[in-house]
């Protein structure tokens, strides 16, 4: 694998839970810190990330550069984050004030206003954050010729993204605000942002001025199509029953993790 894109998901991984950190106070200032609350920004974000990752995963295949999407989401990500505190302390406390005043007796009319005001704010970054894995496995699989490989590939993209992920909790819990600030915070992870969309933007202008004939790793190339459906990629061949228990398991497991971890903030 390319050590620019191990950089370029080592420091998504980062930006992205920093920022998921940081917005996440932002609206707690506004909203509270009660579990609703949280979990209403943690629903949003989420929510988001799957929608990016199901979006950007049924085009990726038709994208021609997924490498160059990649960079633009991640710079529509960082000019969001330079806007969202703004709108936050601009507006979200009156509409607060609006809820608590007219909405207090009802329960769920105050909780569909609130996630609403959230979704408002967090769609389109959270969405754009869940494109990225799509994007760079179409990327580092593009001119993947050893079908045995694509599998480990993928898995240590989400490896790589992850452990981002858990350094940007870190940084950010212990380093970024204790020491910087709510606002310097969502500056830096918007600078990684901004920063990952001109390298990205570079590279793919030198690529292209250069030789695009370039062989890939092994002696054959093979066609997306050919990784995903020939027989090499199908050795073991599963039923539409099988598949969609396959699915079923990952749901659960992605409700019980989510479940876990508010329950787990909570206590």
């Amino acid at each position: 694998m390319q050590p620019l894109v191990v950089i370029l998901f080592i420091l998504s991984g980062i930006s992205g839970l920093t920022l998921e950190v940081v917005w996440t106070r932002m609206l707690e200032h506004v909203f509270g810190a009660t579990t609703l609350a949280v979990s209403t920004v943690l629903t949003v974000f989420m929510g988001g990330l799957a929608l990016g990752s199901f979006l950007f995963g049924r085009i990726a295949d038709r994208i021609r550069s997924p490498l160059l999407a990649y960079g633009i989401l991640e710079g529509v990500v960082g000019v969001c984050a330079l806007l969202i505190p703004a709108l936050i302390s601009g507006f979200y406390p009156d509409l607060n004030r609006w809820m608590v005043a007219n909405l207090s007796n009802s329960f769920w009319q105050l909780s569909l206003v609130r996630f609403a005001a959230v979704a408002a704010v967090l769609i389109v970054p959270s969405t754009c954050m869940g494109a990225t894995l799509p994007l760079l496995s179409r990327y580092v699989i593009k001119n993947q010729a050893h079908v045995r490989r694509v599998g480990s590939r993928v898995g240590a993209l989400y490896t790589v993204n992850t452990f981002g992920a858990v350094l940007g909790v870190f940084l950010t819990t212990f380093v970024l605000l204790p020491n910087l600030g709510l606002a310097a915070a969502n500056v830096t992870a918007a600078t990684i942002d901004l920063g990952l969309f001109f390298a990205v933007a570079f590279w793919y202008l030198r690529e292209s001025k250069g030789d695009t004939t370039k062989a890939p790793e092994d002696d054959e190339e093979l066609d997306l199509d050919e990784i995903l459906m020939g027989r090499a990629a199908l050795a073991v061949a599963f039923t539409p029953a099988q598949r969609k228990m396959t699915a079923v398991a990952f749901f659960v497991s992605g409700l019980a993790s989510m479940n876990l971890q508010v329950v787990w903030n909570r206590a």
